[in-house]
């Protein structure tokens, strides 16, 4: 990135003269809506986050799952980084909370994605870029937005329970099990009385009550 930046000013001579804004991609210098369109249509700009406005999910959770990919949720280190002083220590064991600690990392969040994984096959994905990007290849296309959905549905419930534990002294054990009876099984499309006591819930009872 700095050789590139580099290359790039080293064509630039500076004078005494006023500086001034220049709208490259119009003629005139100057910035409109349609210049910048015709410019990402003709550089076949990807747009990154096209998956998660499609998703078929309330808009607070579309918001939560961009903010989750830009790495700027209220997790405890990026609270810190905004100068709070409480514990950084996740409240399901005793790491340090981040995004990929609580959502990938965690004994909690594992012990969710193994049973989905039990229950559909699905595998854990590495990182938030991961799930976001090239964890969905192999997935054929008329099923990745029900994946992606239902993976959001599972990020955005181990958030609520988090702040449940936090906030409301819950215990973590019996909100993994809500999670995958119900809050998972709605949004993939099942009734929430969805069988998830057998294989897929066989390995809840070694979360114990968090703490």
């Amino acid at each position: 990135m700095w050789n590139n930046l580099v290359s790039r000013l080293s064509t630039i001579v500076l004078s005494q003269e006023r500086d001034e804004f220049k709208w490259n991609l119009d003629q005139t210098g100057v910035f409109s809506v349609k210049s910048h369109y015709l410019g990402l249509i003709n550089q076949n700009t990807p747009n990154l986050n096209k998956r998660i406005w499609k998703l078929k999910a309330p808009l607070k959770i579309k918001i939560f799952l961009w903010y989750l990919k830009r790495g700027v949720i209220l997790t405890k280190d990026n609270l810190a980084k905004r100068n709070w002083q409480g514990n950084q220590q996740c409240c399901f064991c005793h790491e340090n909370e981040t995004i990929q600690h609580m959502f990938f990392d965690c004994r909690f969040a594992r012990m969710v994605w193994a049973s989905v994984y039990a229950a559909w096959g699905i595998p854990k994905p590495h990182n938030m870029p991961s799930m976001c990007g090239s964890w969905l290849n192999g997935i054929s296309k008329e099923y990745k937005p029900l994946v992606l959905l239902g993976v959001t549905a599972l990020c955005w419930s181990v958030w609520l329970c988090k702040n449940a534990v936090v906030f409301d002294n819950k215990k973590s054990s019996f909100f993994a099990g809500y999670l995958l009876n119900y809050e998972l099984a709605q949004y993939m499309g099942y009734p929430s009385e969805v069988y998830f006591t057998g294989q897929a819930c066989s390995g809840l009872s070694f979360l114990g009550t968090g703490g």
